[in-house]
């Protein structure tokens, strides 16, 4: 006697279509899930060598667009001025700000403008500070004319300070000597700051100039109260002119590579959890 197997024969090529369709389906869930896993690892290394601009939470800011050309900084929310009166800030055309002055023969003069910046309401261990500058000081004239910028504490001592001075062609950056890097051009200046190890990264133009102490010992973002711009100058013969212009001010804290750690390897957990 003759079994009909047709029925069988259905029922297995049936099952193995199922288990064919379902291996493709896991083959290429795999190879999505792979290229997923890459994206987030070539994502992750990208933040750890870009954490200081990945993720960054802005606390300041000042571009002056809203100020009106020709008002006197001093009387602006937030700012002030002081000194021996030689030099004051205002708002020029073009929307930033100008200190500008002519300090007489004879004596040393100083005159500042500073913005309150205390209060930022963060415990962050890394801060970014980024301003443009500009100014009139040429090397090797010996006029003795003396620019300089950075962030004060609340009693008006320095944690980060960059300095120009004409009359030696030098820079300094928190009190070491950088000599040669004067410039009057105008020219972008970032300062990566670490808490967690008092330290402070001066780069210009996209380009590092070094890394110093932040002046005063250990500090905190706590500490952070001012952010102050000056001008002051001794000359022996004549009058002289000192300028310092300064624009688009940012104060910003940065994730740590721990933090960004902690993003890259959970989007990581979150994809394993997806695959189970």
């Amino acid at each position: 006697m003759s079994i009909d197997t047709s029925v069988d024969r259905c029922s297995v090529n049936e099952n193995q279509g199922k288990k064919g369709e379902e291996t493709m389906k896991t083959q290429l869930q795999e190879k999505t899930n792979g290229k997923l896993v890459n994206a987030l690892l070539v994502g992750f290394a990208v933040m750890m060598c870009a954490g200081s601009a990945f993720g960054a939470t802005l606390l300041f800011s000042e571009d002056f667009e809203g100020m009106t050309v020709g008002a006197a900084i001093g009387d602006q929310t937030g700012w002030t001025e002081g000194g021996d009166g030689y030099a004051s800030g205002t708002i020029v055309d073009g929307n930033y700000l100008r200190m500008s002055g002519g300090y007489p023969k004879g004596a040393s003069y100083w005159d500042y403008v500073r913005r309150d910046v205390s209060g930022l309401g963060s415990n962050a261990v890394t801060l970014q500070y980024s301003v443009d500058t500009g100014n009139n000081l040429v090397a090797g004239q010996y006029y003795g004319r003396r620019v300089q910028w950075g962030i004060d504490d609340a009693s008006g001592d320095p944690l980060v300070q960059v300095a120009m001075l004409d009359f030696d062609s030098n820079l300094t950056f928190n009190g070491e000597d950088y000599s040669g890097l004067l410039s009057g051009a105008g020219s972008t200046y970032v300062f990566d700051i670490n808490f967690s190890t008092d330290t402070v990264q001066l780069t210009r133009n996209g380009t590092v100039i070094g890394t110093e102490a932040l002046l005063g010992g250990d500090r905190s973002i706590a500490d952070v109260s001012a952010l102050l711009f000056e001008t002051n100058g001794y000359f022996t013969s004549t009058t002289r002119t000192v300028r310092l212009d300064a624009d688009n001010i940012r104060l910003s804290v940065i994730p740590e590579p721990a933090s960004l750690a902690l993003v890259g390897f959970g989007g990581l957990l979150l994809l394993r959890r997806r695959r189970r």
